[in-house]
């Protein structure tokens, strides 16, 4: 029989970022205004980190190969205790993936209320975008439109000459 142990934890690398960010001045940026945040963020400011107990799960890092011995097993009280010993150490490593399931879970279900807020924000500034354009777009009708009569007034003047 082969144990064979590999570790599951995710790459903070991953995916590679080799694009180049593009330098723009900072006089070119938006000043961020003055007061209270307009949005606040669910999730909070710290980056997300995977629960610690899916750090270490216990098996070994370097896979040993197990070959059966060729004298008889007996069971002693030793070989009882250290039998006892690993299945406590097991038991306590399943406690620990569970805990870390229930956090990675409550933090996925944050993340989707966080998405669905941004979503209705979005949709909100959309409407407000529509509200100004059409808003913009009747005073610059209003103001073409009186450009146009004082544009007819002044010809009808200049055609009538001295």
């Amino acid at each position: 029989m082969r144990i064979v142990s590999f570790s599951l934890n995710m790459c903070p690398g991953f995916p590679p970022n080799d694009e180049q960010k593009i330098s723009v001045p900072a006089d070119c940026l938006l000043k961020v205004a003055e007061g209270p945040p307009t949005y606040i963020l669910l999730l909070g400011t710290k980056p997300w980190e995977p629960p610690t107990g899916l750090s270490s799960t216990g098996l070994p890092a370097m896979p040993h190969l197990a070959t059966p011995e060729l004298k008889d097993f007996r069971i002693t009280p030793d070989k009882l205790r250290f039998f006892s010993s690993k299945v406590d150490e097991i038991v306590t490593c399943i406690h620990g993936v569970k805990s870390a399931y229930r956090q990675m879970n409550a933090r996925s279900e944050l993340q989707h209320e966080e998405l669905h807020r941004q979503e209705a924000k979005t949709d909100e500034i959309h409407v407000l975008l529509g509200e100004l354009h059409s808003t913009r777009q009747d005073r610059i009708d209003t103001c073409m439109c009186m450009i146009h009569q004082v544009d007819q007034q002044s010809n009808k003047t200049l055609d009538q000459g001295p």
